[in-house]
């Protein structure tokens, strides 16, 4: 016969109360891409979203003189992003305003029904509202140009980089073909602005390459690099190799010398086990196999601490 609890349910949640942390000690995970890792701090992030928020007035004011009335520019997020990620997240039929910082493509992307809409009233429609998504004209894309190439070069100037050679594009080829990932970095700096007003509210993204990493508080630019620096000048330029081990396998003297191409090597490594790393021939870390730029990758998943025997999970 079970024994009569001594504790209600109201104290029962008291004491719970009082061993549960606080929300604000629960770590807080951020997702991550491996095609697309993430550089910058948050505190990083939150510097360059304070520079773009000093120009938010003139992008304000520009826009409302084309839109024909009181309209609200507000910065809603600044994040990091892969430009072929990018590039390939766009739905057509699209227009986008692409534009040069030096050599590597930057481009602003707006939904098409909130673009056409826009433009419709900045051409004196009487009820922008009732527009739809539609192929612009030719008159009409140069107003798009016009329209958010000044808020472009705000924004970019903002962030330390000058915006050129503005232009429309209607199809992901002709990004993919503009943009050349081999030979500059890949990652983009994204500002998205939240626009309101008798037009409606939409959020333009504009994705800007080149863009420095600010310094924050502490002087130092990532937490990462911070640990880099501790160690000494000399041992730094040191080069050390690192290896991926897929599998190993052992097998008689006679099979390895019987075989021929086409045969097939089982490893002992499982599909979905972690791939070890190795330095100067110890363990050092292990991984899950994936690829990055067309070429093989493994992401991180443990380190092994030297005269560690159990490894610390990242």
């Amino acid at each position: 016969m079970p024994t009569p609890s001594q504790v209600n349910e109201a104290e029962l949640e008291a004491i719970s109360d009082l061993v549960r942390p606080p929300a604000d000690d629960v770590a807080r995970i951020s997702t991550r891409s491996f095609k697309a890792p993430r550089r910058l701090s948050q505190a990083q992030f939150d510097a360059l979203a304070r520079r773009v928020d000093k120009c938010m007035a003139d992008a304000t004011l520009h826009l409302s003189s084309w839109l024909r009335s009181a309209h609200r520019v507000r910065v809603t997020d600044v994040v990091e992003a892969h430009v072929g990620v990018l590039i390939e997240g766009l739905v057509e039929p699209l227009r986008v305003l692409a534009f040069d910082v030096g050599s590597q493509l930057g481009f602003v992307a707006w939904d098409l029904g909130a673009m056409t809409a826009a433009i419709e009233t900045a051409l004196g429609s009487p009820d922008p509202k009732s527009a739809v998504a539609r192929p612009l004209t030719p008159s009409e894309e140069r107003v798009l140009t016009q329209m958010l190439s000044r808020v472009t070069a705000l924004v970019t100037t903002s962030l330390g980089v000058e915006a050129k050679n503005f232009r429309v594009m209607r199809e992901k080829k002709e990004l993919i073909l503009a943009d050349d990932g081999t030979a500059f970095d890949p990652q983009r700096i994204g500002v998205h602005l939240a626009l309101e007003g008798a037009a409606g509210e939409s959020t333009l993204r504009i994705y800007v390459p080149g863009v420095k990493a600010p310094e924050t508080a502490n002087g130092s630019a990532t937490a990462k690099d911070t640990k880099k620096n501790s160690m000494s000048s000399q041992m730094a330029s040191v080069d050390v190799d690192l290896c991926a081990e897929l599998g190993t396998v052992i097998i008689p003297l006679q099979e390895l010398m019987n075989l021929e191409v086409g045969d097939v090597v089982v490893l002992e490594t499982k599909v979905g086990d972690m791939v070890a790393i190795t330095a100067e021939g110890e363990v050092r870390a292990r991984g899950d196999l994936g690829r990055h730029d067309n070429k093989l990758a493994v992401r991180l998943r443990t380190l092994e601490r030297i005269g560690s025997k159990s490894g610390i999970e990242k």
